[in-house]
């Protein structure tokens, strides 16, 4: 196992602020992920090609054969990594409740995407579901603000007590009633290290001591770490540049076509869910991913989604649990070209797309990733255009591609653990002109 975290807490009598230090991100980690993105964009073109199969049913046949590939490694991480102790299975036995809300997250975001495509109209469907960096850059600011605010709020505590106190002070519950009150933490005594993710972060125990270590619970870990960063401004730029690359593509492009689909207010909530849901799949593998190697989190993960896909196609869409149709269960066994489409949509989408995506986000930052997923409308185009489901991308992709790629740069040098220090750099650059 490696931890490579190394946590420097600063308290002042006027701040609170937690500064986090991680070593930089390998080369290979974006090398990988460039790899995860061009696979990932090609999905569209795999679900284009099965015309005879339901949008649920389609996305059960990818996970379940994404699955079955990833079990391989699984048993081959579970003969060969010295590091699953007995103390790795308590920690994994207690991270099985996050575990199985990231693999529903990602089952509810196909499923959200596919139903929205279905009832709104694509460019409402597209726009709306690429909003996940937006989100998470909201999502990361408002959370640093509440902890803040609730350090700051704690009783009977001085303003640098409370700076200390940070990423200690969780809910506990009384003993004997429903009741919750402050609780301080010590973390010298915490069995394992601090995680500015979250994945140490708390808001329950039963009855603790005051030296006792509390466990981890959902709601620190999905929602709101006890030591949340908020983004810097180069990523909260980043991540708006590269969503304005996407409304340039997707809004003039003159030869899209919604196939006779009207916008409608269900089917746009639902592609916003999607992209909530798929941004809790992000975070949830940033923080699993700092201590589990690959295949014992991605195994379950994508096994819990492809079973909530495939009780939602069973239950919502006209498919049979019996048979080998294209509309049944297990319908990719019935044909070898439905077969080769499924099985090529699980190695390459699956595999070489979402599993490389959770090889890499134990270095790099989940908003780093999710910017690199905006590029998947100008990939899955001329991926498209290739294997002839689609023309040729028009000059909105051309004019789309150079914003892209600034919003994807400035999300990358302004991450913490890029290795480059913007501030630095200016005055590197002023020392030499004086």
């Amino acid at each position: 196992m490696e931890h490579n975290d190394v946590i420097n807490d600063s308290a002042s009598d006027t701040d609170t602020e937690v500064s986090v230090a991680k070593a930089p991100a390998p080369l290979w980690a974006y090398a990988i992920l460039v790899v995860a993105v061009i696979a990932m964009s090609s999905g569209g073109v795999w679900f284009a090609l099965l015309t005879e199969t339901p949008p649920f049913m389609q996305s059960f046949w990818r996970l379940i054969l994404t699955a079955f590939v990833q079990f391989f490694g699984l048993i081959y991480e579970l003969k060969t990594d010295k590091t699953l102790d007995a103390a790795f299975w308590r920690r994994y036995k207690s991270a099985i409740p996050l575990i199985a809300v990231i693999g529903i997250a990602l089952g509810m975001h196909f499923g959200a995407w596919g139903w929205s495509v279905a009832h709104t109209s694509l460019l409402d469907s597209l726009l709306l579901v690429t909003t996940t960096p937006l989100l998470l850059v909201t999502l990361m600011s408002v959370r640093s603000l509440f902890r803040s605010l609730q350090a700051r709020m704690a009783p009977n505590t001085t303003v640098t007590e409370q700076s200390v106190q940070l990423g200690a002070i969780v809910l506990t519950p009384r003993c004997g009633d429903g009741e919750y009150s402050l609780h301080s933490v010590d973390h010298d005594n915490y069995p394992q290290p601090f995680l500015d993710d979250g994945a140490m972060s708390i808001e329950y125990s039963a009855c603790p001591t005051e030296k006792e270590a509390v466990a981890p619970t959902l709601f620190q870990l999905v929602c709101c770490p006890v030591k949340p960063l908020p983004p810097t401004v180069l990523e909260a730029i980043g991540a708006v540049v590269g969503f304005l690359g996407v409304v340039v593509l997707l809004v003039f492009d003159t030869s899209s076509s919604d196939a006779g689909h009207d916008p409608t207010l269900a089917g746009n909530a639902a592609a916003l869910f999607g992209a909530a849901t798929v941004l809790v799949y992000f975070e949830g593998g940033s923080t699993c991913r700092t201590w589990m190697p690959l295949f014992i989190y991605a195994f379950p993960v994508t096994f819990i989604a492809s079973i909530f896909i495939g009780v939602a196609s069973l239950s919502f869409e006209n498919t049979t649990f019996v048979g080998l149709g294209p509309n049944a269960l297990f319908g990719f066994l019935g044909a070898w070209d439905r077969f080769g489409l499924a099985l090529g949509s699980a190695l390459v989408s699956g595999i070489a797309g979402h599993t490389f995506a959770n090889l890499a986000v134990k270095h790099v930052s989940a908003l780093l990733i999710s910017v690199g997923i905006l590029w998947e409308p100008v990939i899955g185009s001329v991926i498209g255009w290739l294997v002839n489901v689609q023309g040729a991308p028009g000059a909105s992709a051309v004019a789309a591609t150079p914003i892209l790629m600034v919003g994807a740069l400035l999300v990358t040098v302004g991450g913490r653990n890029s290795g480059f220090q913007i501030g630095e750099w200016f005055k590197t650059k002023c020392c030499r002109r004086q």
